[in-house]
């Protein structure tokens, strides 16, 4: 399988990652960084989120 990668958007950004289901604690994180529910920031940041593919 090959590696999707794009290019990160301009401007600030918050990277997350290892939430391997962990809904509620990514909704507190979220939460916490000012974050609102549709996903938007009322200062424009960006969420990124990583994805660490492990070799079979």
């Amino acid at each position: 399988m090959g590696a999707q990668i794009a290019p990160l958007p301009d401007g600030p950004l918050d990277l997350v990652g290892d939430i391997h289901g962990e809904i509620e604690a990514l909704e507190r994180l979220l939460a916490l960084l000012g974050y609102r529910p549709d996903g938007s920031h009322p200062e424009g940041r960006r969420l990124v989120f990583l994805f660490i593919a492990q070799k079979r």
